[in-house]
């Protein structure tokens, strides 16, 4: 199934009367393993992953450990849509397995015959920017899921990030980085050191 989604172009705005709510936000828990999120309640995880035909093969048997759990578990995964890469090598175990693989693409890369063409349900979005994209990916999440990516990966886990912080839309999603090889180290020292300077309202707490 293919559908197009077109970009918005208005819409309300509505203000929450509770919006300084984030100021009492715990914690910003990210998950080191995909286990401690109890998979097997979930339904629609989100998966974060490379894009590019040189990401090392580290990481790509990681995807493919990942697409086999998904796919024993019976979930829906839903991913950016690549056919290389680590989005590749999930999505092909994602349905080697028997999960339900549902691609959130921008037109961009159907034009260039970048997309993963056997997935259950393709969504193509329009516009400038990825926001449409980002936002149409998180839609009905159970769960984020990021592996090993490039500046589209940390994008998106800082959006996700930011969204918690402010107690906005991925508030109660558990997110998982798979830190393969400490790939997340750095990132998560950064952020660290932002609430140690007094940048982040929330502590920045790994949760086995």
């Amino acid at each position: 199934t293919v559908r197009v989604r077109p970009r918005r172009t208005g819409g309300t705005v509505r203000r929450h009367a509770d919006h300084h709510r984030y100021h009492h936000r715990p914690s910003i828990r990210f998950h080191d393993s995909v286990l401690s999120i109890r998979p097997r309640t979930l339904t629609r995880v989100v998966v974060y992953a490379s894009s590019s035909a040189s990401t090392p093969k580290k990481y790509l048997d990681a995807a493919v450990k990942l697409g086999n759990l998904l796919g024993e578990g019976g979930h829906t995964c839903v991913n950016g849509g690549g056919k290389f890469g680590g989005m590749g090598a999930l999505n092909v175990a994602c349905k080697g397995a028997g999960a339900t693989v549902v691609c959130v693409i921008h037109e961009r890369w159907v034009l260039d015959l970048s997309e993963f063409k056997e997935a259950d349900e393709l969504i193509v979005v329009t516009g400038d920017d990825l926001a449409e994209r980002k936002s149409k990916l998180l839609e009905g999440a159970d769960a984020i899921v990021a592996l090993p990516g490039g500046l589209g990966t940390f994008d998106e886990v800082c959006d996700v990030a930011c969204q918690k912080q402010l107690g906005m839309n991925c508030d109660k999603i558990p997110v998982c980085l798979l830190n393969i090889d400490g790939f997340f180290d750095g990132f998560m020292a950064q952020l660290k050191r932002a609430k140690k300077d007094g940048l982040l309202h929330q502590k920045v707490e790994p949760q086995r």
